[in-house]
């Protein structure tokens, strides 16, 4: 028996560069062995073919940590010699292939159907660096999967599909690292839910998608089961186009949600114990509909949003950088929301827009991806903050705020000021009792408020405030206690 990981065990069929030196079909054997190596036991029959390739058939694996276990009778891998420029071998599955996939605590096996349409496969490089290239029309893979424990609901299907797919991987060996690119015209999953009569079905497709990246290490590649520092990850992806359908039918009230965004960017890297994200999507639109709930139908529009952090993951001696950065610009609503309770277009209609930018410096205790430790590990350690920049306007109000904090290395007790600035605000608070939003018992405690712990700006409506905290654990806002 065949120590196997299963998490990789499909990375074959969708991964692939041109050859440098010629790979055998028992190199590729060994490649796609490899791939399985370490997570699982494995059993697997071969042959060798005529033409000097080999036949790879009666794939199972058993993850004993996890006590699930897959089989795959259907899948058959053909390695094959072949007479190409660029490359030495192909490996040909067939175009329909069932999974079966046994999971504790379930009766029924969950089964899986995987459909190829134009799908070549084919191997290069060199024996001990082997690249992969696949293409395909498309590649689904579809699954019901059977609710035996929630009464309400019956089944779930879900489908995943790719079309127009090219993948092209460069391997580096056990731990990597892994080079790869990979584009699709289409990307999409389909899933519906039904309990009774009341159904759900959500459909998200991502147009002209690409990425490219470098993956290793020992969790990213299943020989670990914790994200280590030694772990390696760069991944850039990017879609020209996204659209995301969802239709519920519940307690006989039907509702439609649909939204629809333009480029679409994302970014992730993992190296030297560093988690960093960023992603940004613009010209995103929202639409939602029903009958039966007493809600008007909802048009908004987003301009863009961003989102960027960066942190630390594993235990540190030192303070290291982390960072989160979230920008939402112009989130804005069709007129006749307006009107449903401004009809005379008293208060400004101007989109609402969000900016949270903070630095910090930190010491993980632990590494986070790591239960275990993190359950006996104290809370990370602040060394600072600094607020670069928060602001919030709508409808023609504003706040801003930026400032700077240390921390105690002992109490962790924050120590600095907030500088805020509040524009428009009574302006707003005016507009709100015009249209009867608010009334004037409201209004006075928020304006008692405002002059009790801010002090008039240089220009008309404004509001200044410092907030600061002290050593000794209290807060003052312009001076005054907060309590």
């Amino acid at each position: 028996m065949t120590r196997l990981s299963p998490t990789l065990c499909l990375a074959p069929l969708l991964l692939a560069a041109p050859a440098a030196a010629e790979v055998t079909p028992q190199d590729v054997l060994a490649h796609l062995l490899l791939q399985f190596e370490t997570a699982g036991e494995a059993s697997y029959d071969t042959v060798e073919r005529a033409d000097g390739g080999i036949t790879l058939s009666g794939l199972s694996i058993d993850v004993a940590e996890a006590d699930v276990s897959m089989e795959m009778p259907g899948l058959v891998f053909e390695i094959m010699p072949i007479d190409d420029p660029d490359y030495d071998v192909e490996v040909l599955i067939p175009e329909a292939t069932t999974f079966t996939i046994s999971v504790p605590d379930y009766d029924t096996p969950l089964e899986m159907t995987m459909l190829t349409r134009g799908l070549r496969q084919v191997f290069g490089g060199e024996p001990e660096a082997i690249v992969a290239l696949a293409e395909a029309d498309g590649v689904d893979l579809s699954f019901v999967f059977e609710d035996e424990f929630d009464a309400d609901l019956e089944s779930i299907a879900v489908t995943f599909s790719i079309n127009e797919m090219r993948s092209l991987t460069a391997y580096g060996g056990v731990l990597g690292p892994h080079d790869f690119e990979f584009s699709a015209g289409q990307i999409g999953m389909k899933q519906n839910m039904s309990g009774g009569e009341d159904t759900v079905s959500f459909d998200l497709n991502y147009t002209g998608a690409s990425a490219t990246g470098v993956v290793g290490g020992p969790m990213l590649l299943a020989t670990s089961q914790t994200l280590t520092g030694d772990d390696e990850l760069q991944l850039d992806m990017t879609a020209e186009g996204s659209r995301t359908l969802v239709n519920g039918a519940m307690d006989g009230t039907e509702w439609r949600l649909d939204m629809s965004g333009g480029a679409t960017e994302l970014a992730v890297a993992i190296s030297e114990g560093m988690f960093s994200y960023g992603g940004r999507s613009d010209d995103t639109r929202m639409k939602f509909a029903s009958r039966g709930l007493p809600v008007p139908p909802i048009d908004a529009t987003l301009s863009s949003v961003e989102a960027e952090m960066v942190f630390p993951f594993i235990e540190g001696e030192t303070a290291s950088d982390a960072g989160l950065r979230l920008r939402l610009d112009e989130l804005d609503v069709a007129g006749h929301l307006w009107d449903l309770f401004d009809p005379q277009g008293v208060i400004a209609r101007e989109p609402l827009s969000f900016v949270v930018d903070v630095d910090s410096k930190l010491t993980m205790t632990a590494n986070m991806f790591d239960p275990e430790q993190m359950d006996m590990a104290e809370p990370p350690q602040m060394e600072s903050a600094s607020v670069n920049e928060l602001r919030l306007t709508l409808a023609g109000a504003a706040v801003e705020a930026a400032g700077d904090f240390r921390f105690d290395p002992v109490t962790q007790v924050p120590v600095g000021s907030l500088d805020v600035e509040a524009i428009g605000i009574n302006t707003l608070l005016e507009n709100l009792t015009q249209i009867g939003l608010l009334g004037p018992d409201q209004v006075m405690p928020a304006r008692m408020m405002l002059g009790l712990f801010a002090v008039p700006g240089n220009a008309p409506d404004t509001y200044t405030s410092r907030i600061e905290a002290l050593e000794d654990g209290r807060v003052l806002a312009n001076g005054m206690p907060l309590e």
